[in-house]
């Protein structure tokens, strides 16, 4: 549960300094390449939403929930290949990487955690982007770390 609440927290404090700085950052003397790079790191939260858009819409479909006339299926079976290549793509990659370090014998093991763990993080730091560009506040917690008890005894 910390993990989910630490990458919710980072999420809302990147994207509520974007939010905040964008406009001051665009019409600064600051060169291109910096406001880039600027930008990039906060856009980059942003991919979860469209991985968590993309997995919705996929299970959407799979459910048979959209009903579409006939003259369609061609575009859809296209735009499924299109949701399968943006969503599974990273984890084949994932696994091509075990192939190729003779780690193999992992590949269990990342199917099983982004499927569950990668899963609710998307979640978690999706809930931290929306409350910071809907300018809503974030509940803070204390998390529980070996640093915090060693920091705790010392006092």
């Amino acid at each position: 549960k910390d993990l989910y609440r630490q990458q919710m927290r980072w999420a809302y404090g990147v994207m509520s300094a974007f939010r905040k700085h964008i406009a001051g950052t665009i019409f600064s003397k600051i060169p291109f390449t910096r406001k880039l790079s600027l930008g990039m790191a906060s856009i980059g939260y942003l991919l979860t939403v469209i991985l968590e858009i993309l997995f919705i819409a996929g299970l959407l479909k799979l459910s048979g929930i959209f009903i579409f006339p006939a003259q369609h299926i061609l575009v859809l079976n296209l735009q499924a290949v299109v949701y399968v290549m943006l969503t599974i793509g990273p984890i084949l990659v994932a696994i091509l990487v075990l192939f190729l370090t003779q780690k193999a014998d992992q590949t269990y093991r990342l199917l099983l955690s982004t499927f569950s763990y990668g899963i609710l993080t998307i979640y978690y730091v999706n809930l931290g982007i929306f409350k910071a560009l809907l300018n809503k506040p974030m509940q803070w917690y204390f998390l529980t770390k070996s640093g915090n008890s060693m920091f705790e005894k010392k006092n």
